[in-house]
């Protein structure tokens, strides 16, 4: 370590750093702003010249940019096995929900349904929720039995709450509460505002958006040799 005294806005200070960290490591103590990287002593930044540039300037594209904008299989859902079938799912349109009944045996009836049941589930909402399935010949057959499909949900409690409901209730109780995290504590906020000529108050919100993806949520399940291989896309 080695002491530097140093002007900073007209005033000395002495530090005392390492001297390949004299700007990077008194920064903090001499409240200085701005890069803290590439400014050692003795070091300068030289900038490349342009004509030296492997990515600013290019156009690169996405590899599968092709295949995509001209429609070959390149999803999880182009999968195909010999002899394979497709199921879909109809869960409780509310968490938490129920299936009472459902035109199980109507839907069986359908040309090209091979099963249909229901399937109890849990409570866990990041596991399998109760629902019906649907196995069928093609992904058209089982959509469009799942369309003509008849379920008597009990939508249990989550049946009555709503975005509207949370934002008069609960959201405004959380915003009373003091912060979690505290990033900065500058001054004081309370006497400031009780002082101050004019106040203004403002609340923003947005609701709970679905973090949906563009491709249809799926995956290929692969029974052989008394097991289940599972290929599922992200």
């Amino acid at each position: 370590m080695s002491k530097y005294t140093v002007e900073v806005n007209g005033s000395l200070k002495t530090v005392d750093v390492a001297p390949d960290t004299l700007c990077c490591g008194s920064a903090d103590y001499l409240n200085l702003v701005g890069t803290r990287f590439g400014c050692g002593i003795g070091q300068a930044v030289h900038l490349k010249d342009a004509k030296n540039y492997k990515l600013l300037g290019t156009r690169i594209g996405g590899i599968d940019n092709p295949g995509i904008v001209t429609g070959k299989p390149l999803f999880g859902i182009n999968v195909k096995r010999p002899g394979m079938q497709y199921a879909v799912y109809e869960k409780c349109p509310v968490f938490g929900g129920k299936v009472v009944s459902a035109s199980v045996n109507k839907i069986k009836s359908l040309p090209g349904v091979y099963d249909v049941f229901i399937i109890q589930g849990g409570i866990n909402l990041k596991g399998l929720l109760p629902g019906v399935a649907i196995v069928a010949d093609s992904t058209w057959t089982a959509f469009s039995a799942r369309k003509q499909l008849e379920v008597v949900w009990d939508e249990g409690q989550g049946a009555a709450q709503s975005w509207k409901g949370f934002a008069a209730t609960k959201a405004k109780e959380l915003s009373m509460q003091p912060g979690v995290d505290i990033l900065r504590d500058d001054g004081n906020v309370k006497t400031a505002l009780a002082g101050a000529e004019k106040t203004v108050e403002a609340a923003y919100s947005y609701p709970f958006i679905s973090h949906a993806s563009i491709e249809q949520q799926n995956c290929t399940a692969w029974y052989k040799d008394g097991a289940i291989e599972i290929w599922a896309p992200t």
